[in-house]
């Protein structure tokens, strides 16, 4: 394992998920990326000043993948392999904008790996994150194009409203997502930060909606995403949540994004804690 001395440009192309997201321009130098994120309304959840977690997902997938793209060789580009999230503090609307800074660690081969951080407004931590990444033969071609427009942001409905609920049962839980160009990296697939998004957002309501005691709820204090295949977003996804373990402080979760032909493209494993008292974060 090493880390190369000299690290790639990344060109960043600010796509429609970056724009109903409120993510602004990546900006890399050396091998550090860092961006930010001003919250919308869209991805608060409903009726609290809670926003959903996994709404950074494009944040954290975009910062923490442009950190690992400096490390490519000439003549590659990457695609996001595994991005595990720890999370810290909670993410509510008094966050105020969010910034995310990722560095290249190493490179072994093909694989890349970065790591860094979210904090909010106010300097505290919200979330460390890493990333492994898929290097490939290819270019940033796909990335030298016009932005999307700022209309696009008209695009994003609440994220409540993308996961519709199909079935529930003690254990188990299926939800429809709901697909359009909000969703899509620049080569039409389902971005990185989308299935991050959705299964954070999956395991958690699953599970909340599974729990009797109403006065109790859950965060998520960890995700880990493993990328499968492209997601095709001709037609919505099925999303399924299966519970691995449950206690009265944490419950384990996976969560499957699947294709029409039920081919999987994200499996995401997710952890919960209980959220009673409050975070202490430094």
């Amino acid at each position: 394992m090493h880390t190369l001395a000299a690290q790639l440009p990344v060109p960043f192309y600010r796509g429609v998920p970056e724009v109903t997201f409120g993510v602004d321009m990546v900006s890399t130098a050396g091998g550090q990326a860092c961006a930010t994120m001003t919250p919308t309304a869209a991805i608060a959840v409903a009726g609290s000043d809670v926003l959903h977690q996994g709404a950074l997902g494009i944040l954290i997938d975009d910062t923490s993948a442009y950190a690992a793209l400096t490390g490519r060789s000439p003549r590659q580009w990457g695609v996001s392999s595994v991005i595990n999230v720890d999370f810290h503090a909670p993410v509510t609307s008094s966050s105020g904008r969010f910034e995310s800074q990722a560095g290249f660690i190493s490179r072994t081969g093909d694989w890349g790996f970065a790591a860094g951080t979210v904090r909010d407004g106010h300097g505290a931590l919200i979330a460390t994150v890493d990333q492994r990444m898929r290097y490939l033969p290819g270019d940033s071609s796909v990335h030298e194009k016009p932005w999307a427009p700022l209309r696009a942001a008209d695009t994003l409905p609440p994220l409540d409203d993308i996961l519709q609920p199909v079935h529930r049962e003690a254990r188990r839980a299926e939800f429809r997502l709901q697909t359009g160009p909000h969703l899509a990296n620049p080569l039409g697939a389902m971005h990185g930060g989308i299935g991050l998004c959705v299964s954070e957002m999956a395991a958690r309501v699953a599970w909340n909606e599974m729990v009797a005691d109403e006065g109790v709820s859950f965060h998520t204090s960890n995700l880990r995403t493993t990328y499968v295949r492209p997601g095709d977003l001709s037609h919505d996804l099925d999303v399924r949540v299966q519970v691995v373990h449950a206690s009265r402080s944490f419950v384990v979760l996976e969560v499957a994004i699947l294709n029409r032909d039920a081919m999987p493209v994200v499996i995401a494993l997710s952890t919960l804690h209980r959220s009673d008292g409050e975070w202490v974060v430094r």
